[in-house]
Protein backbone atom coordinates (compact mmCIF):
# COMPACT_ATOMS: atom_id res chain seq x y z
CA UNK A 1 0.00 0.00 0.00
CA UNK A 2 2.60 2.17 1.01
CA UNK A 3 4.82 2.00 -2.32
CA UNK A 4 1.31 2.30 -4.34
CA UNK A 5 0.93 5.80 -2.66
CA UNK A 6 4.28 6.44 -3.28
CA UNK A 7 4.41 5.96 -7.26
CA UNK A 8 0.90 7.84 -7.05
CA UNK A 9 2.13 10.35 -5.93
CA UNK A 10 5.18 10.82 -8.15
CA UNK A 11 3.15 10.12 -11.39
CA UNK A 12 0.68 13.16 -9.87
CA UNK A 13 4.25 15.36 -9.05
CA UNK A 14 5.49 14.36 -12.75
CA UNK A 15 1.95 15.07 -14.88
CA UNK A 16 0.96 18.68 -13.06
CA UNK A 17 4.36 20.21 -12.64
CA UNK A 18 3.97 23.85 -13.95
CA UNK A 19 6.00 25.16 -16.62
CA UNK A 20 8.32 27.71 -15.64
CA UNK A 21 8.67 30.75 -17.13
CA UNK A 22 11.67 31.78 -18.89
CA UNK A 23 14.43 33.27 -17.14
CA UNK A 24 16.67 34.91 -20.31
CA UNK A 25 16.90 38.61 -19.25
CA UNK A 26 15.71 39.81 -22.44
CA UNK A 27 12.57 39.00 -22.40
CA UNK A 28 10.22 40.93 -20.96
CA UNK A 29 9.07 41.13 -17.21
CA UNK A 30 5.93 39.72 -16.05
CA UNK A 31 3.04 41.49 -15.15
CA UNK A 32 2.53 40.74 -10.90
CA UNK A 33 -0.90 41.02 -10.78
CA UNK A 34 -2.59 37.17 -11.27
CA UNK A 35 -5.83 38.72 -12.08
CA UNK A 36 -7.12 40.91 -15.50
CA UNK A 37 -9.19 44.21 -15.43
CA UNK A 38 -12.23 41.56 -16.22
CA UNK A 39 -11.27 39.44 -13.11
CA UNK A 40 -10.50 36.29 -15.52
CA UNK A 41 -7.60 34.47 -13.75
CA UNK A 42 -4.32 34.63 -16.23
CA UNK A 43 -2.24 31.63 -16.03
CA UNK A 44 0.53 34.71 -15.87
CA UNK A 45 3.57 32.78 -13.89
CA UNK A 46 2.25 28.83 -13.30
CA UNK A 47 4.48 28.20 -10.71
CA UNK A 48 2.29 30.07 -8.06
CA UNK A 49 -1.06 28.30 -9.31
CA UNK A 50 -2.36 24.81 -8.87
CA UNK A 51 -5.19 22.98 -11.11
CA UNK A 52 -8.66 21.67 -9.83
CA UNK A 53 -6.47 18.27 -9.90
CA UNK A 54 -4.27 19.56 -7.30
CA UNK A 55 -6.85 20.67 -4.69
CA UNK A 56 -9.22 17.58 -4.99
CA UNK A 57 -5.77 15.14 -4.88
CA UNK A 58 -4.20 16.96 -1.87
CA UNK A 59 -7.83 16.19 0.20
CA UNK A 60 -8.37 13.32 -1.17
CA UNK A 61 -5.05 11.87 -0.47
CA UNK A 62 -5.22 13.61 3.08
CA UNK A 63 -8.62 12.28 3.93
CA UNK A 64 -7.61 8.86 3.02
CA UNK A 65 -4.45 9.22 5.64
CA UNK A 66 -6.71 10.14 7.86
CA UNK A 67 -9.17 7.82 7.70
CA UNK A 68 -7.52 4.72 6.58
CA UNK A 69 -3.58 4.79 7.38
CA UNK A 70 -3.99 6.21 10.61
CA UNK A 71 -6.53 4.33 12.07
CA UNK A 72 -5.40 1.40 14.67
CA UNK A 73 -7.95 -1.36 14.78
CA UNK A 74 -8.70 -4.18 17.23
CA UNK A 75 -7.95 -7.63 16.90
CA UNK A 76 -10.42 -9.44 14.87
CA UNK A 77 -12.24 -12.20 16.52
CA UNK A 78 -10.51 -16.00 15.69
CA UNK A 79 -13.42 -16.75 13.73
CA UNK A 80 -13.36 -13.79 11.01
CA UNK A 81 -12.72 -14.19 7.53
CA UNK A 82 -10.50 -11.87 5.82
CA UNK A 83 -13.17 -10.64 3.54
CA UNK A 84 -15.09 -10.20 7.32
CA UNK A 85 -11.85 -8.25 8.79
CA UNK A 86 -11.82 -6.27 5.36
CA UNK A 87 -15.63 -5.44 5.75
CA UNK A 88 -14.72 -4.31 9.44
CA UNK A 89 -12.24 -1.76 7.90
CA UNK A 90 -13.74 -0.75 5.20
CA UNK A 91 -16.79 -0.26 7.88
CA UNK A 92 -14.33 1.79 10.04
CA UNK A 93 -13.58 3.93 7.61
CA UNK A 94 -16.64 5.21 6.66
CA UNK A 95 -17.96 6.19 10.30
CA UNK A 96 -14.32 7.82 10.36
CA UNK A 97 -15.67 10.03 7.52
CA UNK A 98 -19.17 10.34 8.71
CA UNK A 99 -18.63 10.90 12.45
CA UNK A 100 -15.10 11.44 12.68
CA UNK A 101 -15.00 12.94 16.30
CA UNK A 102 -16.30 9.44 17.69
CA UNK A 103 -13.30 7.80 16.25
CA UNK A 104 -11.21 10.43 18.36
CA UNK A 105 -13.44 9.54 21.25
CA UNK A 106 -13.03 5.57 21.02
CA UNK A 107 -9.20 6.28 20.55
CA UNK A 108 -9.35 8.73 23.64
CA UNK A 109 -11.39 5.58 25.77
CA UNK A 110 -9.02 3.19 24.50
CA UNK A 111 -5.51 5.42 25.70
CA UNK A 112 -7.55 5.74 29.50
CA UNK A 113 -7.46 1.99 29.75
CA UNK A 114 -4.09 1.21 28.29
CA UNK A 115 -2.95 3.50 30.67
CA UNK A 116 -5.19 1.96 33.48
CA UNK A 117 -3.56 -1.15 32.74
CA UNK A 118 -0.11 -0.57 32.46
CA UNK A 119 -0.97 1.07 35.84
CA UNK A 120 -2.32 -1.95 37.66
CA UNK A 121 0.40 -4.06 36.69
CA UNK A 122 3.24 -2.53 37.35
CA UNK A 123 1.56 -1.62 40.69
CA UNK A 124 1.46 -5.70 41.17
CA UNK A 125 4.02 -6.92 39.48
CA UNK A 126 6.18 -4.45 39.31
CA UNK A 127 9.53 -6.85 40.14
CA UNK A 128 8.98 -9.67 37.36
CA UNK A 129 11.23 -10.79 34.89
CA UNK A 130 9.62 -8.97 31.96
CA UNK A 131 9.81 -5.91 33.42
CA UNK A 132 7.08 -3.45 33.97
CA UNK A 133 4.45 -2.54 31.44
CA UNK A 134 4.13 0.65 28.69
CA UNK A 135 1.83 1.72 27.35
CA UNK A 136 2.33 -0.95 24.11
CA UNK A 137 1.16 -3.45 26.89
CA UNK A 138 -1.52 -1.71 28.03
CA UNK A 139 -3.04 -1.23 24.21
CA UNK A 140 -2.65 -5.01 24.07
CA UNK A 141 -4.95 -5.99 26.47
CA UNK A 142 -7.61 -2.89 25.11
CA UNK A 143 -7.30 -4.19 21.96
CA UNK A 144 -8.05 -7.57 22.68
CA UNK A 145 -4.96 -8.82 21.83
CA UNK A 146 -4.28 -11.87 24.32
CA UNK A 147 -6.57 -14.46 24.29
CA UNK A 148 -7.20 -17.31 26.56
CA UNK A 149 -7.37 -20.93 25.34
CA UNK A 150 -7.76 -24.26 27.53
CA UNK A 151 -7.03 -27.58 25.33
CA UNK A 152 -7.60 -26.23 22.24
CA UNK A 153 -10.87 -24.00 22.59
CA UNK A 154 -11.16 -20.43 22.78
CA UNK A 155 -12.39 -19.46 26.25
CA UNK A 156 -12.14 -15.09 25.57
CA UNK A 157 -9.74 -12.24 26.07
CA UNK A 158 -7.99 -11.24 28.68
CA UNK A 159 -9.31 -7.65 30.40
CA UNK A 160 -7.48 -6.71 32.79
CA UNK A 161 -4.05 -7.29 34.01
CA UNK A 162 -4.62 -8.32 37.54
CA UNK A 163 -5.92 -12.12 37.29
CA UNK A 164 -4.35 -15.69 38.37
CA UNK A 165 -5.20 -19.14 36.61
CA UNK A 166 -5.13 -22.30 38.04
CA UNK A 167 -2.03 -24.10 37.37
CA UNK A 168 -1.95 -27.76 37.42
CA UNK A 169 -1.06 -28.25 41.04
CA UNK A 170 -4.28 -26.13 41.99
CA UNK A 171 -2.22 -23.10 43.14
CA UNK A 172 -2.78 -19.93 41.68
CA UNK A 173 -0.55 -18.57 38.48
CA UNK A 174 -0.49 -14.91 37.76
CA UNK A 175 -0.74 -13.34 34.52
CA UNK A 176 3.35 -12.18 34.33
CA UNK A 177 3.58 -16.54 34.59
CA UNK A 178 2.08 -17.11 30.89
CA UNK A 179 2.73 -13.48 29.15
CA UNK A 180 6.24 -11.99 29.68
CA UNK A 181 6.60 -10.23 26.04
CA UNK A 182 8.89 -7.17 25.98
CA UNK A 183 7.64 -4.09 24.22
CA UNK A 184 9.77 -4.47 21.18
CA UNK A 185 8.45 -8.07 20.74
CA UNK A 186 4.82 -6.41 20.68
CA UNK A 187 5.43 -3.67 18.27
CA UNK A 188 7.34 -7.03 15.89
CA UNK A 189 4.00 -7.85 15.22
CA UNK A 190 2.42 -4.80 14.50
CA UNK A 191 1.94 -4.00 10.60
CA UNK A 192 2.72 -0.24 10.95
CA UNK A 193 6.36 1.16 10.77
CA UNK A 194 7.04 4.29 11.23
CA UNK A 195 8.09 5.35 8.03
CA UNK A 196 4.02 4.66 7.49
CA UNK A 197 3.43 7.15 10.73
CA UNK A 198 5.98 9.42 9.00
CA UNK A 199 3.92 9.55 6.15
CA UNK A 200 0.71 10.58 7.67
CA UNK A 201 2.23 12.89 9.97
CA UNK A 202 4.14 14.95 6.97
CA UNK A 203 0.33 14.59 5.09
CA UNK A 204 -1.62 15.62 7.76
CA UNK A 205 0.93 18.99 8.57
CA UNK A 206 0.97 19.75 5.41
CA UNK A 207 -2.39 19.87 4.86
CA UNK A 208 -2.67 22.31 7.83
CA UNK A 209 0.52 24.26 7.39
CA UNK A 210 -1.03 25.02 3.53
CA UNK A 211 -4.41 26.07 4.94
CA UNK A 212 -2.65 28.68 7.83
CA UNK A 213 -0.96 29.76 5.16
CA UNK A 214 -3.57 30.50 2.90
CA UNK A 215 -5.59 32.28 5.33
CA UNK A 216 -2.28 34.35 6.07
CA UNK A 217 -2.25 35.31 3.01
CA UNK A 218 -5.54 36.00 2.30
CA UNK A 219 -6.17 33.44 -0.05
CA UNK A 220 -9.79 31.54 -0.47
CA UNK A 221 -10.66 28.06 1.37
CA UNK A 222 -12.46 25.62 -0.78
CA UNK A 223 -15.38 23.90 1.26
CA UNK A 224 -13.34 20.81 0.20
CA UNK A 225 -10.68 22.10 1.92
CA UNK A 226 -12.53 23.00 5.26
CA UNK A 227 -13.86 19.35 5.32
CA UNK A 228 -10.45 18.14 4.68
CA UNK A 229 -8.72 20.74 7.60
CA UNK A 230 -11.29 18.95 9.90
CA UNK A 231 -9.94 15.45 9.53
CA UNK A 232 -6.49 16.84 9.72
CA UNK A 233 -6.35 18.62 12.94
CA UNK A 234 -8.77 15.68 14.53
CA UNK A 235 -6.04 13.19 13.15
CA UNK A 236 -3.56 15.07 14.85
CA UNK A 237 -4.95 13.86 18.67
CA UNK A 238 -6.15 10.66 17.12
CA UNK A 239 -2.97 9.57 15.80
CA UNK A 240 -1.36 10.74 19.11
CA UNK A 241 -3.29 9.08 21.39
CA UNK A 242 -2.71 5.47 19.12
CA UNK A 243 0.50 6.07 18.93
CA UNK A 244 1.87 2.93 21.18
CA UNK A 245 -1.00 0.78 20.00
CA UNK A 246 0.51 -2.03 17.50
CA UNK A 247 -1.27 -1.57 14.32
CA UNK A 248 -3.06 -4.16 11.75
CA UNK A 249 -2.42 -7.06 14.25
CA UNK A 250 -4.96 -9.81 12.83
CA UNK A 251 -3.80 -12.94 14.97
CA UNK A 252 -4.06 -12.18 19.04
CA UNK A 253 -1.02 -13.55 21.40
CA UNK A 254 -2.30 -16.81 22.82
CA UNK A 255 -2.53 -17.51 26.70
CA UNK A 256 -2.89 -21.68 27.12
CA UNK A 257 -4.27 -21.66 30.84
CA UNK A 258 -5.57 -24.89 33.00
CA UNK A 259 -8.61 -22.71 33.81
CA UNK A 260 -10.29 -19.34 33.39
CA UNK A 261 -9.22 -16.26 36.12
CA UNK A 262 -10.65 -17.21 39.65
CA UNK A 263 -10.33 -13.78 40.76
CA UNK A 264 -8.54 -10.25 41.47
CA UNK A 265 -5.01 -10.12 42.52
CA UNK A 266 -5.74 -5.89 43.41
CA UNK A 267 -8.67 -4.13 44.73
CA UNK A 268 -8.63 -1.89 41.69
CA UNK A 269 -9.48 -4.94 38.92
CA UNK A 270 -12.88 -4.72 39.46
CA UNK A 271 -14.31 -5.71 36.39
CA UNK A 272 -13.88 -9.57 36.52
CA UNK A 273 -13.73 -12.47 34.12
CA UNK A 274 -16.76 -15.22 34.58
CA UNK A 275 -15.78 -18.37 36.05
CA UNK A 276 -17.06 -20.32 33.51
CA UNK A 277 -15.22 -21.86 30.84
CA UNK A 278 -17.09 -20.68 28.32
CA UNK A 279 -16.55 -18.05 25.23
CA UNK A 280 -17.51 -14.50 26.00
CA UNK A 281 -21.38 -13.54 26.20
CA UNK A 282 -23.07 -10.51 24.80
CA UNK A 283 -23.89 -9.92 28.89
CA UNK A 284 -24.92 -6.47 29.97
CA UNK A 285 -22.75 -5.57 32.88
CA UNK A 286 -24.68 -4.04 36.24
CA UNK A 287 -22.45 -1.13 36.42
CA UNK A 288 -23.56 2.21 35.95
CA UNK A 289 -27.05 1.00 37.29
CA UNK A 290 -30.46 1.13 35.59
CA UNK A 291 -28.36 3.96 32.95
CA UNK A 292 -26.70 1.15 31.76
CA UNK A 293 -29.46 -1.36 31.20
CA UNK A 294 -31.53 1.49 29.97
CA UNK A 295 -29.52 2.85 27.76
CA UNK A 296 -28.96 -0.61 25.37
CA UNK A 297 -32.42 -1.35 25.49
CA UNK A 298 -33.82 2.28 24.64
CA UNK A 299 -31.08 2.54 21.78
CA UNK A 300 -32.12 -0.80 20.36
CA UNK A 301 -35.90 -1.01 20.43
CA UNK A 302 -35.89 2.68 19.07
CA UNK A 303 -34.51 1.46 15.69
CA UNK A 304 -36.46 -1.73 16.15
CA UNK A 305 -39.75 1.08 16.02
CA UNK A 306 -38.23 2.70 13.30
CA UNK A 307 -37.93 -0.09 11.45
CA UNK A 308 -41.45 -1.66 11.89
CA UNK A 309 -43.05 1.83 11.26
CA UNK A 310 -41.04 2.19 7.66
CA UNK A 311 -42.19 -1.16 6.74
CA UNK A 312 -46.41 0.04 7.30
CA UNK A 313 -46.22 3.18 5.47
CA UNK A 314 -48.93 3.34 2.90
CA UNK A 315 -49.01 3.91 -1.22
CA UNK A 316 -46.47 0.82 -1.46
CA UNK A 317 -47.06 -2.28 -3.42
CA UNK A 318 -48.01 -5.31 -0.97
CA UNK A 319 -45.35 -7.52 -2.98
CA UNK A 320 -42.19 -4.98 -2.06
CA UNK A 321 -40.74 -6.03 0.72
CA UNK A 322 -40.31 -2.61 1.82
CA UNK A 323 -39.56 -3.98 5.94
CA UNK A 324 -36.22 -6.29 4.62
CA UNK A 325 -35.41 -3.06 2.27
CA UNK A 326 -35.00 -1.02 5.79
CA UNK A 327 -33.34 -3.13 7.60
CA UNK A 328 -30.44 -3.34 5.20
CA UNK A 329 -30.25 0.44 5.26
CA UNK A 330 -30.53 0.21 8.81
CA UNK A 331 -26.66 0.08 9.19
CA UNK A 332 -26.83 3.91 8.96
CA UNK A 333 -28.13 3.96 12.23
CA UNK A 334 -25.77 1.60 13.53
CA UNK A 335 -22.46 3.82 13.99
CA UNK A 336 -24.52 6.00 16.26
CA UNK A 337 -25.77 3.58 18.51
CA UNK A 338 -22.74 2.21 18.91
CA UNK A 339 -21.34 5.66 19.66
CA UNK A 340 -24.16 7.08 21.78
CA UNK A 341 -23.53 4.03 23.55
CA UNK A 342 -19.65 4.70 23.83
CA UNK A 343 -20.69 8.29 24.86
CA UNK A 344 -22.76 7.61 28.10
CA UNK A 345 -20.43 4.62 29.26
CA UNK A 346 -22.05 1.39 28.09
CA UNK A 347 -19.59 -1.14 27.06
CA UNK A 348 -18.70 -1.14 23.76
CA UNK A 349 -18.09 -4.81 23.07
CA UNK A 350 -21.96 -5.34 23.47
CA UNK A 351 -22.76 -3.06 21.08
CA UNK A 352 -19.82 -3.73 18.06
CA UNK A 353 -16.62 -6.30 18.75
CA UNK A 354 -14.58 -3.50 16.41
CA UNK A 355 -15.29 -0.85 18.84
CA UNK A 356 -14.34 -2.37 21.98
CA UNK A 357 -12.89 -0.01 24.79
CA UNK A 358 -12.82 -0.81 28.34
CA UNK A 359 -15.21 0.27 30.47
CA UNK A 360 -15.00 3.05 32.96
CA UNK A 361 -16.85 6.49 33.97
CA UNK A 362 -17.57 8.37 31.01
CA UNK A 363 -17.48 11.47 32.45
CA UNK A 364 -13.32 11.32 32.02
CA UNK A 365 -14.18 11.36 28.04
CA UNK A 366 -17.24 14.02 27.68
CA UNK A 367 -15.84 16.84 27.98
CA UNK A 368 -12.74 16.61 26.62
CA UNK A 369 -14.63 15.19 23.44
CA UNK A 370 -17.14 18.27 23.56
CA UNK A 371 -14.39 20.94 23.56
CA UNK A 372 -12.39 18.96 20.53
CA UNK A 373 -15.93 18.29 18.63
CA UNK A 374 -17.31 21.80 18.71
CA UNK A 375 -13.68 23.46 17.63
CA UNK A 376 -14.10 20.68 14.83
CA UNK A 377 -17.42 22.06 13.74
CA UNK A 378 -16.01 25.51 13.71
CA UNK A 379 -13.17 24.71 11.34
CA UNK A 380 -16.24 24.46 8.56
CA UNK A 381 -16.59 28.44 9.24
CA UNK A 382 -13.58 28.87 7.35
CA UNK A 383 -15.43 28.79 3.62
CA UNK A 384 -17.86 31.13 5.33
CA UNK A 385 -15.54 33.95 6.16
CA UNK A 386 -13.01 33.54 3.25
CA UNK A 387 -14.91 32.52 0.14
CA UNK A 388 -18.41 30.95 0.72
CA UNK A 389 -20.77 29.64 -2.26
CA UNK A 390 -22.12 31.75 -4.92
CA UNK A 391 -25.39 30.06 -4.64
CA UNK A 392 -27.52 31.74 -1.63
CA UNK A 393 -29.55 28.04 -0.83
CA UNK A 394 -25.89 26.26 -0.80
CA UNK A 395 -24.55 28.69 1.49
CA UNK A 396 -27.59 28.59 3.77
CA UNK A 397 -27.24 24.57 4.01
CA UNK A 398 -23.78 24.91 5.03
CA UNK A 399 -24.20 27.29 7.68
CA UNK A 400 -27.33 25.35 8.81
CA UNK A 401 -25.02 21.95 8.57
CA UNK A 402 -22.39 23.48 10.17
CA UNK A 403 -24.45 24.80 13.30
CA UNK A 404 -25.78 21.53 14.09
CA UNK A 405 -22.01 19.82 14.21
CA UNK A 406 -21.64 22.46 16.59
CA UNK A 407 -24.34 22.33 18.61
CA UNK A 408 -24.45 18.37 18.80
CA UNK A 409 -21.73 18.06 20.98
CA UNK A 410 -22.58 20.47 23.48
CA UNK A 411 -26.06 18.77 23.37
CA UNK A 412 -24.79 15.47 23.93
CA UNK A 413 -22.71 16.76 27.14
CA UNK A 414 -25.85 18.14 28.57
CA UNK A 415 -27.67 14.96 28.16
CA UNK A 416 -24.95 12.92 29.95
CA UNK A 417 -24.77 15.14 32.49
CA UNK A 418 -28.39 14.88 33.45
CA UNK A 419 -28.34 11.16 32.99
CA UNK A 420 -26.70 10.81 36.55
CA UNK A 421 -29.66 10.27 38.79
CA UNK A 422 -31.83 9.60 36.42
CA UNK A 423 -34.07 6.34 35.99
CA UNK A 424 -33.78 3.50 33.76
CA UNK A 425 -37.18 4.77 31.54
CA UNK A 426 -35.93 8.61 31.75
CA UNK A 427 -32.69 7.41 30.71
CA UNK A 428 -33.89 5.11 27.87
CA UNK A 429 -36.10 8.17 26.18
CA UNK A 430 -33.04 10.47 26.55
CA UNK A 431 -31.10 8.15 25.12
CA UNK A 432 -33.48 8.04 22.35
CA UNK A 433 -33.50 12.12 21.89
CA UNK A 434 -29.72 11.38 21.88
CA UNK A 435 -30.07 8.96 18.82
CA UNK A 436 -31.91 11.46 16.85
CA UNK A 437 -29.84 14.34 17.46
CA UNK A 438 -26.94 11.74 16.39
CA UNK A 439 -28.94 10.81 12.99
CA UNK A 440 -29.43 14.79 12.21
CA UNK A 441 -25.53 15.04 13.35
CA UNK A 442 -24.30 12.22 10.15
CA UNK A 443 -26.98 13.80 7.66
CA UNK A 444 -25.40 17.06 8.14
CA UNK A 445 -21.69 15.88 8.36
CA UNK A 446 -23.15 14.37 4.46
CA UNK A 447 -24.55 17.55 3.62
CA UNK A 448 -21.00 19.13 4.56
CA UNK A 449 -19.40 16.39 1.77
CA UNK A 450 -21.86 17.04 -0.76
CA UNK A 451 -21.61 20.59 -0.79
CA UNK A 452 -17.87 20.47 -0.80
CA UNK A 453 -17.39 18.64 -4.17
CA UNK A 454 -20.21 20.44 -5.72
CA UNK A 455 -19.02 23.63 -4.54
CA UNK A 456 -15.84 22.68 -6.92
CA UNK A 457 -17.65 23.18 -10.29
CA UNK A 458 -17.59 27.37 -9.76
CA UNK A 459 -14.74 28.17 -7.41
CA UNK A 460 -12.91 32.02 -7.17
CA UNK A 461 -10.37 32.61 -8.84
CA UNK A 462 -8.15 33.22 -5.55
CA UNK A 463 -8.91 29.06 -5.48
CA UNK A 464 -6.15 28.59 -7.71
CA UNK A 465 -3.11 30.59 -6.87
CA UNK A 466 -0.85 28.56 -4.69
CA UNK A 467 1.51 28.74 -1.73
CA UNK A 468 4.94 28.14 -2.88
CA UNK A 469 6.65 27.37 0.09
CA UNK A 470 4.28 24.57 1.07
CA UNK A 471 5.71 23.21 -1.97
CA UNK A 472 8.80 21.78 -0.16
CA UNK A 473 7.28 20.12 2.60
CA UNK A 474 7.01 16.20 1.85
CA UNK A 475 3.87 15.25 0.51
CA UNK A 476 1.84 12.91 -1.75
Amino acid sequence: MLIFLFLIAAFNISSSTPILPSLDPLDPPLPFTAFSHEGVLQCINPARQRTMQDIVWSCLATIFACTWVAVHPNVPDPCDSKWTVLKQRIMIMIYAILCPEFVMMWALRQRIGAARHMEQYNQEFHETKGGPWTLTHGFLLEMRGLRKYKDGNFLGSVEEPGYRFLDPGGSGRQLNGYFDMTEEEINDKSKGDFVTKLLVVFQTTWFILQCLARLTNHLPVTNLEAVTLGFASLNIITYALWWNKPQNMHIAIPIHVHSQAIGPLCEGCSSLLEKKEEPEENVVSPTNGGFLSGAIRGIEQFRQQIVHACSKMPLLPRNWRFADFIRRLSFIGRPIQTFVSMFFGTSIFQMSPAFYASQFDSCKVCVPFCLIATGFGCLHLIPVWTSGSPYYLEKVLWQISTSVIIIQPVLMLGGRLLSINLSSRLCSALVRVVFIGGLGYVIAHVILIVLALTSLRNLPPGAYQSITWTTFIPHL
